[in-house]
């Protein structure tokens, strides 16, 4: 049974203890009379105790306004002073976990109009305001035994009402706000933030380590090529407008964050969301849908967080044991010059756990011959790989996997010639594509050519692809591919369940990775075949396999260069994606005729650094492969990589114990320092310019990713550290930490850890006997 309180006419009167909850403490004052409230409160779905007890209050025209002192849910107290509504645990020390502004505006509702702007898969979005309520009052409270609900009204919109109701959710507490207005589509929650507050998370965010004074757009899509740089944004938006992205735009941008006061707060709807972090004192999250619901977590730290966070996206199952034993190399060409750079990287001594083979499926040409990209036809080429069979059947003999490459698209291949099935007609001619309003396939436009992308609402669709996955790639002795895109899909499509685009646009990627996952079950193969995703939403880490950052410029910046997949790494980590990394070596580059922006030597050697220090050690040829420094370019090159292959190699066993860590609680293998230690003033502070990074708990990398670079600055904390090339070398670090610059040649990146840790330090004695 509902227990309800009354504000009717008790003036600072301490209610007797009930029902096993806290005693509470109402008070009045005037603003409109009781019976205007009751009349607009009527909207509302409320007891019928409740609107007793409102009108009994009513006397001499004067109003009752709610002002609660303190009320429990569970471990959760809630406070109330005139409009301002507050909640912390019941945990001794415990900080607020959320507070409204004490101007009382601690919600709005209204409608507006979106205009969404697509340019291959890139958006710009517009919010036109035709209506908004700004002014909310609390009128009434309705708690029941897991539960509790603020009613009330907006005294600048008539007859419009809201609820804000809580509830009681494992060990954290969701949250749902509603109105009484069918037409208000866009809701905002305001609440209080401080100067010193820093947010981390939001998916995956590359340029910002500390996102406050940011305001954030919550849509997966095109990261863009170059992402604010100012060369390399103007060139890309001279050629193709709207194109190059923003600091802020990503692949997998999810409505979450954690912060360094122990807070956290997530929503739970797959609708275009924006958090407004530039105010100084407030943090205003916009919904654009009806109904906005989410949670607020509690902890004493930022993993438990995680750990709470984690529960609701879901974990990530470990790596294929095959998979954390070496390098996947990424390469193309055929037949013959894979065999050829296996043999080359092979006898340099490099662990290899596979090849990656982006085009099993063939290439072709575009942009008039300047470019080139794969057949999105989902079977093997032949002619580009002849002996495929007799070709795996050698890599077997070695222990080494063979991985490929698929995405939801599809394209018309009877251009190509030498296809069994044309995938594109099939889907076509059973209605299987997202379509437009008159019943056509969307085209997507990708370079010169567009693709349909597969319905995954249709049943029968999404039988039809997991077949293909099982039959066209897992069938031809694939252990594994790339599941790219995933973030295209038009927020003006029409889908075979009637779901709008906008609806289902954050849906799409994970609905993707469900694909994928399914079709490995089916075959059996769940924890030994392996599928990495660069797209996503909040709840993928259930399904997905392991992540990858995207398409990184080949460049040392944090818009979108080599910083950028470190940061996306951090803020990646706090936001569920335990099992990430990057293309070593970046992958966006633009040439002509071998002039323009390519990768260099040193970048790629740097990005090898990096990555060996990751949960996984996976090589890219790049966009432009004959214009871009290899990892078999030369001795120099080889000799990098086999040495951080085997760095990666080694450094397996203690992965074993994080995979663990990221199974049972969410925890991600790469971690900002903070994870750590949260008091040190050196990691509250990073910033673009002085990141380091954790691999677990007890390894901490201050990477080299200045160009010319041959010195590093990095911070120990608190502890005995030891030095990972010269494990005899170690320092005792007081309280507080204490910063260095160390040498950092190529080939030797700033990596220290800490004494206690011996499998890490087996790792680095056998490294460096074997040097």
């Amino acid at each position: 049974m509902a227990r309800v309180v009354n504000w009717s006419g008790i003036v600072n009167q301490d209610l007797s203890y009930i029902g096993g909850y806290y005693p509470l403490r109402l008070r009045t004052y005037i603003k409109y009379t009781c019976r205007e409230r009751v009349m607009r409160l009527g909207r509302i779905k409320l007891t019928f105790l409740l609107s007793l007890l409102l009108l009994q209050g009513c006397g001499g025209g004067e109003a009752n306004h709610l002002a609660l002192s303190q009320v429990a849910l569970g471990d959760f107290l809630f406070e109330i002073d005139s409009n301002q509504l507050s909640i912390r645990h019941s945990r001794e020390g415990a900080p607020i976990l959320w507070r409204s502004p004490a101007d009382g505006r601690l919600l709005s509702a209204g409608s507006t109009v979106l205009g969404v702007k697509d340019q291959r898969s890139s958006y710009s979005v517009t919010e036109r305001v035709s209506k908004v309520c700004r002014l909310p009052e609390i009128q009434g409270v309705d708690q029941q035994e897991v539960s509790i609900a603020f009613f009330g009204v907006f005294l600048d919109c008539d007859d419009a009402t809201f609820e804000l109701r809580f509830d009681l959710h494992l060990t954290q507490l969701k949250f749902a706000l509603d109105t009484n207005v069918p037409e208000f589509n866009h809701l905002t929650l305001q609440y209080e933030t401080s100067k010193s507050e820093r947010f981390y998370g939001f998916g995956e965010q590359y340029s910002f380590v500390n996102l406050k004074g940011q305001n954030i757009p919550v849509l997966t899509q095109e990261q863009g090529v170059g992402r604010g740089e100012p060369l390399l944004s103007t060139l890309v938006n001279l050629f193709s407008p709207g194109s190059s992205g923003n600091p802020l735009t990503s692949y997998y941008s999810i409505p979450q964050y954690i912060s360094n006061m122990h807070r956290s707060l997530f929503l739970e709807n797959t609708e275009y969301s924006r958090f407004d972090l530039r105010q100084d004192e407030r943090v205003t999250v916009h919904l654009f849908g009806d109904r906005m619901s989410g949670q607020i977590l509690q902890g004493e730290s930022m993993l438990d967080l995680i750990e709470g966070f984690t529960d609701y996206s879901g974990r990530m199952p470990a790596l294929p044991d095959w998979a954390n034993r070496g390098a996947i190399i990424g390469l193309q060409g055929g037949t013959e010059k894979v065999t050829k750079v296996w043999h080359q990287l092979y006898n340099s001594g490099a662990p290899i756990s596979a090849l990656w083979l982006q085009d099993w499926v063939g290439k072709r040409v575009t942009l008039g011959g300047a470019g080139s990209q794969l057949w999105w036809n989902w079977e093997l080429d032949e002619d580009r790989y002849p002996g495929w069979d007799e070709m795996l059947e050698e890599l077997d003999q070695e222990g080494v996997r063979v991985l490929g490459y698929v995405n939801p698209f599809l394209v018309d291949a009877e251009a190509k010639g030498n296809v069994k099935r044309n995938l594109y007609q099939e889907a076509l001619a059973l209605g299987y594509l997202v379509e437009k309003e008159d019943g056509s396939p969307f085209p997507i436009e990708i370079t010169d050519f567009d693709a349909g992308i597969v319905d995954l609402t249709h049943p029968d669709a999404r039988r039809w692809m997991k077949d293909v996955i099982i039959d066209q790639m897992i069938g031809v002795g694939l252990s594994g591919w790339m599941a790219d895109f995933g973030e295209a899909l038009p927020f003006d499509s029409v889908l075979f369940d009637g779901s709008e685009g906008q609806e289902f646009h954050n849906i799409y990627p994970v609905e993707w990775a469900k694909i994928n996952a399914e079709a490995i079950a089916e075959v059996g193969l769940t924890g030994e075949a392996l599928f990495f995703m660069r797209s996503g939403f909040t709840t993928s880490p259930s399904f997905s396999s392991a992540f990858w950052l995207g398409d990184q410029a080949v460049t040392w910046d944090h818009y979108d260069g080599i910083k950028s997949s470190v940061i996306g790494l951090l803020n990646g980590g706090m936001s569920g994606l335990a099992i990430n990394h990057s293309d070593i070596g970046g992958y966006t580059s633009l040439t002509f005729q071998g002039v323009g922006l390519k990768r260099s030597e040193e970048l790629l050697m740097r990005w090898m650094e990096v990555n060996a220090f990751t949960a996984m050690f996976r090589s890219h040829e790049g966009l432009a492969p004959d214009s871009s420094v290899q990892i078999y370019s030369n001795e120099k090159t080889m000799s990098q990589f086999s040495t951080f292959a085997r760095v990666y190699a080694e450094l397996s066993v203690y992965r074993d114990r994080l995979f663990d860590e990221a199974t049972k609680k969410g925890y991600p293998l790469v971690r900002h320092p903070m994870l750590h230690f949260e008091d040190d003033l050196y990691f509250q502070s990073m910033s673009k310019n002085n990141l380091h990074y954790m691999l677990g708990s007890d390894l901490i990398v201050a990477p080299v990713l200045d160009m010319g670079a041959t010195t590093v600055e990095i911070h120990l904390p608190e502890g005995r550290w030891k030095n990972f090339w010269n494990p005899s070398e170690g320092f005792d670090i007081p309280r507080g930490g204490d910063t260095f610059i160390v040498n950092a040649p190529i080939g030797k990146p700033a990596v220290f850890f800490i004494e206690e840790s011996r499998v890490v330090q087996q790792a680095a004695l056998k490294l460096k006997r074997e040097r």
